[in-house]
C-alpha cells in the first residue's frame, strides 16, 4: 500500500497483479454521489498514467458524529449503488474495514482472502464473512 499522488487518490493498493485506487472519505452524513465520481476520476487519470485499469475503492466514515450502534441509516444513497456497479466500484465503510483488519490481524492465513474478498466486490461490501462478528459479539 502506498500513498496515492498529491492531490488525487488516498490511496493505491495492490495484491498479486490487482492494483486498487482507494478514496476515504468521512461524512456527518451518508456518502455522496461525487464522492463516487471523484473515484471515478482518480481510476480514469491512473489508467491513463499506468496503462493498467484498476480497482476503484471508496471507504466512507458516513455518520461519523453518531455513535457506530446509532448509525442506523445506509451509508451509500442508492443512486451511488447504482453507479458505483456500473463501474465495478467496491463501496465499504471504515467500519468494515476495520473488522477485515482486526478479523485478518487473528487469522493471518486468511489475510489474502480478505484482501481478495474486497477488491473482487462490486458495489457495497455484503456485512457477513468471516470478519463479521456474531450478533450476539455486535454493540447493542
Amino acid at each position: 500500500m502506498e500513498g496515492g499522488p498529491s492531490g488525487r487518490a488516498d490511496l493505491v493498493a495492490r495484491l498479486d497483479k490487482k492494483t486498487a485506487v482507494v478514496e476515504v472519505k468521512g461524512s456527518t452524513r451518508s456518502a455522496r454521489e461525487r464522492d463516487a465520481a471523484q473515484l471515478g476520476k482518480w481510476v480514469s487519470g491512473f489508467h491513463a498514467e499506468n496503462g493498467v485499469r484498476p480497482k476503484g475503492v471508496l471507504i466512507a466514515n458516513a455518520w461519523r458524529r453518531r455513535a457506530p450502534h446509532e448509525r442506523t441509516q445506509p451509508a451509500f444513497p442508492a443512486q451511488m449503488r447504482r453507479f458505483a456497479e456500473e463501474q465495478r466500484f467496491a463501496l465499504v465503510t471504515g467500519e468494515q474495514l476495520l473488522r477485515m483488519w482486526l478479523y485478518a490481524e487473528t487469522q493471518p492465513t486468511r489475510k489474502r482472502a480478505v484482501a481478495r474478498s474486497l477488491l473482487d466486490c462490486v458495489g457495497v461490501l455484503a456485512d457477513e464473512g468471516e470478519w463479521t462478528p456474531q450478533p450476539a459479539l455486535r454493540a447493542a
